[in-house]
């Protein structure tokens, strides 16, 4: 059986979030925005069957995800089988699932005992941290922390000021500026995290995303876009600073934490993809914990 695979739609955002939200975890995955911002840039496509979420990507390569919205053993082995097919149907060579959470590998382990090899994937564990460390900054394990951000005060004349519909194109313009800076002047068209900032500026109220950015003399100069994943954790989907205003991005995540405080207990500011000044500046945030994933592959 070939399954009916296509992009996400926004005005299917609810009901595929209620499907996501089953799963109760911390993963970016689990986010609306996480299949809707991604979809040009990765090909993701997904397909809904008996209230099971399923989704596909074909970059770098095609493989799917763990279905979601998955209540027992029975329906993980209905939805494997599927998937199964599928892969059949488009003449793949391998069958792959991609991401895949402990507790999704410990299910599947339990449905196909002995079935499939699976990789630890280092480059894609999320970093999951807590809202209130990162909005207080406080021990000595932030030391390093507060004194950029207390460099930035006598440095800069600056202000927080919450994303809106009157200052959304503000910030678009603000990335756009920063990606042209910093992306060798290749064009925009052809950087994925580019279109997938403009996709969410042009469906942010229907998104419900949320975001913030730091104002020096009345330009922005950082900036941070969120959504939320289940009632306790947020996900950061963007955050750019421009790296000359000395402890701009100390700041920005500071203050976007600041402003979330008393709504969220975590926020999840994803994986690092293997860059290592990225998972250095990760690590020196001290996360809570990581979300750890893997690949796996059918053995037959």
């Amino acid at each position: 059986m070939k399954l009916d695979f296509h992009k996400p739609q926004i005005q299917h955002r609810d009901y595929l979030q209620r499907i996501l939200n089953l799963s109760n975890d911390f993963n970016s995955e689990s986010a609306f925005g996480s299949l809707y911002l991604w979809c040009d840039a990765y090909d993701i496509k997904v397909c809904v069957y008996k209230d099971i979420l399923f989704k596909m990507t074909t970059h770098p390569f095609l493989q799917y995800d763990f279905p979601k919205g998955i209540k027992n053993l029975n329906e993980l082995k209905e939805a494997t089988r599927l998937l199964r097919e599928d892969a059949l149907e488009r003449n793949l060579k391998e069958f792959r699932m991609t991401k895949l959470l402990e507790s999704e590998l410990e299910l599947l382990s339990k449905a196909f005992p002995s079935k499939f090899t699976f990789i630890k994937n280092r480059n894609d564990f999320e970093y999951v941290y807590s809202m209130s460390d990162l909005a207080n900054l406080k021990g000595k394990k932030y030391h390093s922390k507060r004194n950029h951000i207390s460099k930035f005060n006598k440095l800069y004349n600056w202000e927080y000021t919450k994303l809106s519909a009157s200052n959304a194109q503000e910030c678009l313009n603000f990335f756009r500026k920063w990606f042209k800076l910093n992306t060798d002047k290749e064009s925009l068209t052809k950087i994925r995290e580019y279109s997938a900032l403009e996709r969410a500026f042009k469906d942010y109220n229907l998104l419900k995303l949320s975001g913030g950015a730091i104002k020096v003399n009345g330009e922005i100069i950082a900036c941070s876009v969120g959504e939320r994943i289940n009632s306790s954790t947020l996900l950061v989907h963007f955050e750019k600073a421009f790296s000359e205003f000395e402890g701009s991005y100390s700041v920005i995540n500071n203050e976007f934490c600041k402003s979330h405080e008393n709504e969220y207990e975590l926020v999840n500011r994803e994986e690092d993809m293997g860059i290592p000044g990225l998972r250095r500046s990760k690590l020196s945030y001290k996360p809570k914990f990581l979300v750890k994933k893997y690949n796996i592959k059918w053995e037959d």
